[in-house]
This record gives C-alpha cells, structure tokens and sequence, in this order.
C-alpha cells in the first residue's frame, strides 16, 4: 500500500520539530530516512504511525487516513521497531508471538503459530526458535525484532536505527535481509539509518531531513555532495567501490573551533575545523577548558 503524507507538521512545548513534510513511498520500496541528529528523523517515524500527534498534515494508506484508525487498526498497518530494543526474557518464538498480540490480541490461535514459523523462516531464524530471545546476538536481536513487527503483517515498517550497534557484517545481514523482505512481501519501508553507504546499497528511494524539514526526497541522484554538504555540513566525495556507490566524509567546514594550549589556556580561531582537526587537542569558542 502506498504511504502518502502531506504537510506534517509536529511541535514540541511550543518548538517546531516538522515543518510542513509531504512525500509518498510505494509498496515493495524501501526508504532511508537520513540527517543530523535532531533532525527531526525518529519524531517523524512516531508521528506516522501516531505514537506523537502531528499538529497539522495529514498520512494516509492507500487513501485511508490514519488519523481515523484506532489504536488497534494502526497496529495492523504499521509495524514499528524503536531505536531501544532490550532482550525479553522468553523464547524467541515468544518474543515474535508478541507481534500478533499486538495485531489481534486475545488468545494464541494456530494461525498465529503458523504465522510465527512462517516469519522466523523468512528470516531465517527458525532453528534458534525455542533459544532464550537474552541469550542472542546483536544480530540475531535486531532480526527477531523485525520479526516481531512482521509478525503484525503490517503494510508499513518503520524501523529506527536497526544497525546503528552491529558489526559491519550484521549491518549488511539486516539490511539485505529488511530489502529482500519488502520486495517479497510488498510492504513499505522506512528505516532511519546514519550509514549513508549501507543507505545507498540497500534503499530505493531516500528522504534528507534538515532542521525538520524535507530538504530532498528521491533516488540516488538526490545524494550529492551539495545535498551532503548542506544537511550534514561536511564536504563529501562520492564514487564506486566494488560496484557499490560510497560516500568518503571530510571534516572540512564543520565549525570554527580553539587550540587547547599546554598551558590550559585556549587560544580562540575563527577558521573552520579542516582535515588537521585531529593534529593536536581543541576546543570549541567560548567554551572554558
């Protein structure tokens, strides 16, 4: 189902935090939701799925407005995966079972089993089913808690930072496994990520969050180093490595700064931090050592 939203606008204690996106994702897509920290990525995610309540702006799914739909009505529509995940303390069936009781709830019925078993074996899990869900990798937690939210059969996943303490290789494994799995299932996908490369690799289309708003939406052609330089304020070189596209940082341009002298004594400048930011000890202006 396609995901269109429309002039979203949210505010915290008089603060604007979304300032008027609009944007829409097909079904089988997956989107990267990139920016600064603060700006504005994991309060659009809750606003979507009404966790927050946008002050204007309207989301709606395949028509439908989810500003109308109960709270039971949205949990079969969205299948959501906070940036926090802690270990239960049960079985990873369990932990997946969960899912299902926040779609229907009431009592475990053999469809639910089945669809459990179902889920684990998309993600390839089933063989640590009856395993205790804390006795589980990094890895294996993030997938079980996609599982969870699959478990919801939801026509949209938001995902909050799924990779952001994995190893370079779980990193891939969960996001190639969240790709594969919203072209199978034809669900539509938002994740949050920091790892542009891992963004550019794996997404479809990508959303570039500045100050909250929307400062780019599209394909790859979005991500350019002026796009880059103006959301993140680093310069940026972007090219092919293996086949992939990669994104290579710089720290030039990110703000003036002090040199700490040995004295103590921080002696202020007003040029930018260059690439020789790590050549001694620093300060940022005005602030005392």
């Amino acid at each position: 189902m396609t995901l269109r939203v429309h002039d979203l606008r949210f505010a915290y204690r008089g603060d604007d935090i979304l300032r008027g996106m609009s944007f829409e994702v097909p079904p089988g897509c997956l989107a990267a939701i990139l920016g600064e920290n603060g700006s504005g990525k994991t309060t659009l995610l809750r606003n979507l799925n009404r966790l927050l309540r946008p002050r204007t702006g309207t989301v709606l799914i395949d028509g439908a407005a989810v500003a109308a739909m109960s709270s039971r009505e949205i949990a079969r529509h969205f299948g959501y995966m906070p940036q926090r995940q802690e270990a239960a303390h049960c079985t990873l069936f369990e932990a997946v079972l969960l899912g299902r009781k926040a779609r229907d709830g009431g009592w475990t019925r053999r469809k639910d089993v089945e669809k459990v078993e179902e889920i684990l074996r998309l993600v390839r899990l089933e063989h640590l089913a009856m395993r205790s869900a804390a006795e589980l990798s990094g890895g294996e937690l993030q997938k079980v808690m996609l599982a969870r939210a699959l478990a919801q059969e939801p026509k949209v996943l938001l995902l909050d930072e799924p990779i952001n303490h994995l190893d370079p290789v779980n990193q891939i494994e969960v996001m190639s496994l969240l790709h594969a799995v919203t072209r199978e299932l034809q669900v539509t996908s938002l994740v949050v990520t920091h790892n542009l490369d891992n963004a550019l690799r794996f997404a479809d289309r990508f959303l570039l969050l500045k100050q909250g708003r929307l400062l780019a939406a599209g394909g790859k052609e979005i991500l350019t180093p002026e796009t880059i330089r103006e959301a993140f304020r680093i310069d940026a070189v972007i090219g092919e490595v293996g086949g992939a596209t990669v994104v290579v940082p710089t720290l030039r341009g990110v703000r003036s700064h002090g040199h700490l002298e040995a004295s103590g004594h921080v002696q202020e400048h007003v040029h930018e931090v260059d690439d020789h930011v790590y050549d001694h000890d620093h300060e940022e202006p005005g602030r005392k050592s």
